[in-house]
Formats: structure tokens, sequence, C-alpha cells
């Protein structure tokens, strides 16, 4: 979704950015238009999320693959995104077709799983969680990683030589900051409560609950007078 305004911001250092990525059936409203001539899609078989991999993976993964080995004759440098059981794929085709590679870690998903899974689903989908998590680490130490906050950074930097750096990804330009600024010098500034506001993904595992929670306790118990905006879509929308 909004990542890729992320991943567009380096079309200027490339021939061609290529998407590779699970293809939905069902046709949904687009958010964001690519650039035919700069980007490319390569449609990937299509399952819901990572626990619906585990029920079609025999499926998925074969095809996957072999789509993988014949799009990779042209790729320069691949950008993968962990821990995805998929990405281990890539890696297995970087390193036999000699493609230089970096990672990119995103989230925790020994946790994400810990807030989604229960009983032995939930034992099994932690302890996959944990190898893929393991193996990514592994890779880490000899290739280079971005670790998107200060936690994951902790995890993957496993020793000084390792190359892993910290990371930002910000979906704002600089464009768009020079005109927010020029936009709120031509209006007159209301005298309003301040709001507060928070742009996450609503599920369980990004803590939204504690943000309310802890805004009622400022109401209620400091007597602070303020605005609270939730921005985003999930399970506890």
């Amino acid at each position: 979704a909004a990542f890729v305004k992320f991943v567009t911001a380096f079309e200027s250092c490339f021939e061609k950015i290529v998407f590779c990525g699970r293809l939905s059936g069902e046709r949904r409203r687009e958010k964001y238009i690519l650039d035919p001539i700069k980007t490319e899609v390569c449609a990937l078989p299509f399952y819901e999320n990572l626990y619906a991999l585990g029920k079609v993976g025999l499926s998925v993964i074969p095809e996957t693959f072999r789509i993988l080995a014949r799009e990779s004759e042209t790729w320069d440098l691949v950008w993968l995104c962990v821990p995805n059981p998929l990405a281990l794929l890539y890696v297995y085709l970087c390193k036999r077709k000699q493609i230089p590679f970096f990672m990119m870690v995103r989230g925790n998903l020994v946790r994400d799983v810990r807030y989604r899974s229960r009983g032995l689903t939930g034992i099994a989908a932690r302890a996959a969680a944990g190898f893929l998590q393991n193996r990514f680490q592994a890779l880490a130490r000899r290739h280079i990683t971005f670790a998107i906050g200060e936690e994951m950074y902790r995890q993957y930097k496993k020793a000084d030589t390792s190359p892993v750096f910290r990371g930002i990804c910000s979906l704002i330009s600089e464009r768009d900051v020079e005109l927010s600024r020029v936009l709120r010098g031509t209006i007159d500034p209301l005298p309003r409560k301040p709001v507060l506001l928070s742009v996450l993904r609503l599920e369980p595992e990004k803590g939204g609950q504690y943000l309310i929670e802890a805004a009622r306790l400022l109401v209620e118990d400091k007597r602070l007078e303020f605005e609270l905006h939730l921005v985003g879509s999930g399970r506890m929308e």
C-alpha cells in the first residue's frame, strides 16, 4: 500500500524498479499510480496473508520459485523486506545467480504472531516465526540490513562488524513539508483544543488501545482537554 511511495522515491537511481508481490484476483480501489516507464509488477500467486501461506504453501511456493527464477535474469539488485518465508527463495536465487541483495526489517514477526494465534496453531506459528527471525538475523551478519526502529536494530545488530543500520521509512517528502509551511502561513490560526494525530494500522500488536486508554487518563485524571484523531484500518476499527 503506502510503502509503494517509499520505494518509488528511488526511481531516479535506476532504469526500472520491479515490484514482486502476490496479485489478488479481486480488483480493488487503486491508491497509488505507478509510472509504467519506470516501474513494473512481477505478479506472484496469491495468498491472503502469512498465516494462509502455511495452508497453501505447497501450491504457492513452487510456482513462486519458477516465476522468480525466470524474472530474476534481468535484476541487478534485490531489496528484501523481511522476515518473510518467501524471502528465503530470493536469497537462494540471489546467491545462485550472484545477484547482490540487501534486507530491510520492518517488524517483529514473533511478536505479531503472538497477538494473532492461539492454541496449537499459535505454538506452531511462533516456532516458525522464531526460525525465520533467527535465519534472517544470521544473514544480517554478512549482508547489508536496514532495521526500522531501535528494537529491530538491537535484535539484528548482533556484532559490531554486522552491516546493520538503523532506518526510517518516511512517506513525507521535503516538498510536502515546504508546501505545508506555505499553506499554514496563509491561514489565520483559530483558538481550539490541541489535536493529537495517530496514524497506524488498527491491529492489536500496534497498541492503539493503549493510546486510547492513556488519552482517557489524561482527560479524567489530569483534566486536560484535547482531541485524539486515529487514522487507519484493521480488525480493531
